[in-house]
């Protein structure tokens, strides 16, 4: 119900929890496909905010940390009125590939709850899944399947109340990237990394088609190790790639990509960030300077 919502809204505000940073966008949307960025936030923890691999909150914590960053928004008054969207760690969802015959609407969602059941490493009760289709032909479907911890989705919906909002939709960090991106060629591998771990993600026709994630060891960035778990992700696709798109919050993709060039033979883009985004003056600088840290929240807000 959340994950693939078709609701469209116009005015939205984001709140994407990230590792060691919070940032908050609101977003208006223009008449013209295009986006202006009304008011933004970003606090930095200087400490790791998801410090689990079942990327758990510590929601006391980070209820007060969004009040605060609200607060100095000057959005906190008014939050009850506004659009919420959030981001969820990709680490915190199951995500899989499911081939499934032609059959009605009505039908494939209980056949693919069906399947799901040998497939999730826990108990469908305990999960909020949704799925969407990726490609069609006369032979089937191929659908990607996510799913959510309920636990995960209630220290969500818990922090919302206790700052008096409700969440309208929440997104997988991943998509919200390649909409912020405008990752749109036919296959495209997005590679989202940080000093702590990455992940790889398969775009096909704009869509996201296959995803997965990895761990530096300590903690430490390994570019012997993104090349290889990007190498057999590519091998595993049996897929012809046509470019891969790098992307960091808090790590030089240019100097990255220079050493990842001599180890991929397939192009490397550091691709650009937030294309459709307008701004006034004042805020120019503030796009030009922090607009890979906002990006993911900014793509939410592209909703």
């Amino acid at each position: 119900m959340w994950f693939f919502s078709k609701k469209k809204i116009n005015d939205t505000l984001s709140i994407d929890i990230n590792n060691d940073f919070i940032s908050i966008v609101k977003l208006i949307k223009k008449n013209d496909a295009r986006f202006e960025l009304i008011n933004y936030g970003i606090l930095n923890t200087n400490k790791e905010i998801i410090q689990t691999d079942r990327a758990i909150l510590p929601e006391r914590d980070v209820s007060f940390m969004i009040k605060e960053l609200l607060y100095k928004m000057d959005e906190l008054k008014k939050i009850n009125e506004t659009n919420v969207i959030m981001s969820i760690p990709h680490n915190a969802s199951f995500m899989f590939n499911l081939d499934m015959p032609n059959i009605p609407e009505q039908e494939l969602d209980k056949a693919i709850r069906f399947e799901a059941r040998s497939i999730l490493p826990i108990a469908p009760s305990e999960a909020e899944l949704n799925w969407q289709i990726i490609s069609k032909n006369e032979n089937g479907l191929k659908i990607l399947v996510i799913a959510v911890p309920k636990e995960i989705i209630a220290q969500y919906k818990n922090i919302a109340k206790t700052l008096g909002f409700s969440i309208k939709i929440l997104e997988i960090r991943t998509f919200s990237l390649i909409r912020a991106l405008d990752i749109s060629a036919k296959n495209t591998l997005l590679v989202d990394f940080n000093n702590k771990n990455f992940n790889i993600s398969f775009i096909k026709n704009g869509l996201m088609s296959m995803s997965n994630s990895d761990k530096f060891a300590d903690k430490v960035f390994d570019v012997d190790k993104l090349s290889n778990g990007i190498n057999n992700f590519i091998e595993s696709l049996q897929e012809k790639i046509e470019k891969i798109a790098l992307f960091s919050t808090n790590l030089d993709v240019n100097s990255i990509k220079s050493q990842l060039s001599k180890k991929i033979k397939i192009s490397i883009d550091t691709t650009d960030c937030c294309s459709k985004i307008d701004c006034k003056s004042q805020l120019k600088t503030v796009m030009k300077e922090k607009k890979y840290i906002l990006a993911s929240a900014i793509g939410l807000a592209m909703y």
